[in-house]
C-alpha cells in the first residue's frame, strides 16, 4: 500500500530543492495543500515567483486539476465564473454555464488587488458557501485550494477588503531571493529547462489528495490546545473596559494609560481579529501535526500556527507598525515574546480553572487574583466565573486541560 505521507513529503522536497523559498514559505504552502478548501493569498513584488510556486504545487498534486483567472479593473463577476452561450441567445434563450475554474481542484486568482469591489464580494460566496450563483442558478464547486495573489506595488491596485482578507486563512509575504537562493538558482537552471513548473512531476492524484484530508481531518486537537488558542486571540482582544467587537479603537485607546493591562500587547493593536483566526489556526495546527507524523496537534503546532494565521487580520496602530515596519515582524518580535513570557502564569491560570470549575472558592479567587496580572487570563475569568455559570461540557474539557498543563510543568 503506497504511504501517502512519504509520497506527499517527497513531492514537495523536490519541488523546493528547485524553487527556492524561506522556511516560512515552505511551511505555509506545504500545510496549505492539506487542508479542503483553504484560502491562501501569497503577496510579493514582481519577479519573487508567487504564481511560479502555485502552479508547480498545483501541477505535482492536482494534475491536470487547475485553472488560473487574472483580475483586472474591467472585469465583471460574470467575466470571471460564467459562459453565456451566444449562439441560443441569439435565439431568444439564456443559456449560462460555469467557467472551469468553478468545476477545478486547485483554482488561482492571479492580481487579487486588481479585483473590483463587485468581484471581491462576489468571491466571498464562493469561499463561504463553495457554490455560485446567478439569477436562481446555483453551481456547485468542488473542494478544492484556492490560492491567490497580488503586487502590493501595483499602482493599478484597488486594495483587498476586510472581509474577503479575514477569509484568507494565510497571507504571506514571498521575499525577493537573497544572494546565495539566487546563484544556486542560475547554476541548477544552467542543466535544465528554465522554466521550473515543466520540470515538476506528477505526484499525486486527486483522489489521492482527498485521502490525504480525510487522514488530517482525524488529527485531533486536544482541549488543552484549543483553550490556547483562545488564550492566543484574547491577548489581543479582550479590554477592562470595552467590548473591542462593538466600540472604536481610537476611544478604547484613550483608556490604555490608565488601565493596568497598558503595557499588554492589546494596547498595541488597532484592528482586532474575529473567531476565523481561531478556526484558521486550529486547521493549519492539525496540517503541521500531520507533515510531522503526529496523530495529535501538540502545544508548538499551535504556535507556528497562530502565526501564519494572525498578522493580515489585524492592524496596529500608526506608532507601532513605524517601529516595527509591518504586522508580521510585529507578530514575530513583540507579540510572540509575550506569549513566551506568559506561558508559566497560563499554566498556573489552567490549574486553577480546573479547581474553580469543581466549586472550590478559594481557586476562584485566586483565579480573579491572577487576572489582574494578565489580560487573557481576565477574559477568561469574566467568560467563565462573570454571568455566566459552568456546565458539565466545561467540567469535562477542564480536566483535560488540567492534566495537560500539570504534565508540562513537570517537564519545565
Amino acid at each position: 500500500m503506497v504511504n501517502l505521507r512519504k509520497k506527499l513529503l517527497k513531492g514537495l522536497d523536490e519541488i523546493f530543492d528547485q524553487y527556492k523559498a524561506t522556511p516560512t514559505v515552505q511551511n505555509a504552502v506545504s500545510a496549505s495543500i492539506l487542508i479542503p478548501n483553504f484560502n491562501m493569498l501569497l503577496i510579493g513584488v514582481p519577479g519573487t515567483g508567487k504564481t511560479t510556486l502555485i502552479r508547480m504545487i498545483s501541477k505535482a498534486f492536482f494534475g491536470d486539476s487547475f485553472e488560473k483567472v487574472s483580475f483586472s479593473q474591467n472585469v465583471t463577476p460574470f467575466d470571471v465564473f460564467f459562459y453565456l452561450n451566444l449562439g441560443k441567445l441569439s435565439k431568444g434563450i439564456e443559456e449560462i454555464s460555469p467557467r472551469p475554474l468553478l468545476q477545478a481542484r486547485a483554482r488561482l486568482f492571479n492580481e487579487l488587488g486588481r479585483a473590483p469591489p463587485a468581484v471581491q464580494n462576489e468571491l466571498l460566496e464562493l469561499l463561504e458557501e463553495r457554490q455560485k450563483s446567478w439569477r436562481g442558478q446555483i453551481f456547485k464547486a468542488p473542494t478544492g485550494i484556492n490560492f491567490f495573489d497580488m503586487n502590493p506595488m501595483d499602482a493599478t491596485s484597488t486594495g483587498v477588503s476586510d472581509a474577503l482578507l479575514d477569509r484568507m486563512d494565510i497571507s504571506l509575504t514571498v521575499p525577493a531571493l537573497n544572494m546565495k537562493q539566487e546563484f544556486e538558482l542560475l547554476y541548477e537552471m544552467s542543466g535544465f529547462s528554465d522554466d521550473l513548473v515543466e520540470n515538476v512531476k506528477k505526484v499525486m492524484t486527486v483522489r489521492q489528495m482527498q485521502k490525504v484530508w480525510g487522514k488530517v481531518d482525524e488529527i485531533q486537537v486536544p482541549p488543552s490546545e484549543m483553550f490556547f488558542i483562545t488564550l492566543l486571540r484574547a491577548m489581543l482582544t479582550k479590554c477592562r473596559y470595552f467590548d473591542r467587537s462593538t466600540v472604536d479603537p481610537n476611544h478604547i485607546r484613550q483608556r490604555c494609560t490608565e488601565c493596568n493591562y497598558k503595557g499588554e500587547v492589546c494596547s498595541q493593536v488597532k484592528q482586532v481579529p474575529a473567531f476565523r483566526v481561531s478556526k484558521s489556526t486550529s486547521k493549519i495546527a492539525k496540517a503541521i501535526a500531520y507533515l510531522k507524523g503526529n496523530s495529535e496537534v501538540q502545544h508548538e503546532d499551535v504556535l507556528r500556527a497562530f502565526a501564519l494565521a494572525i498578522p493580515h487580520r489585524i492592524q496596529l496602530f500608526p506608532q507601532f507598525k513605524n517601529e516595527y515596519g509591518n504586522e508580521n515582524e510585529w507578530v514575530k518580535q513583540s507579540f510572540f515574546d509575550a506569549v513566551d513570557m506568559k506561558q508559566r502564569l497560563w499554566r498556573e491560570a489552567a490549574e486553577l480553572f480546573s479547581e474553580a470549575l469543581k466549586g472550590k472558592k478559594k481557586a476562584r479567587d485566586e483565579l480573579k487574583e491572577l487576572g489582574n496580572k494578565d489580560v487573557a487570563i481576565f477574559g477568561a475569568h469574566q467568560a467563565w466565573f462573570g454571568k455566566m455559570s459552568s456546565d458539565i461540557f466545561t467540567e469535562i474539557a477542564w480536566e483535560d486541560i488540567s492534566k495537560t498543563c500539570s504534565e508540562a510543568s513537570q517537564h519545565d
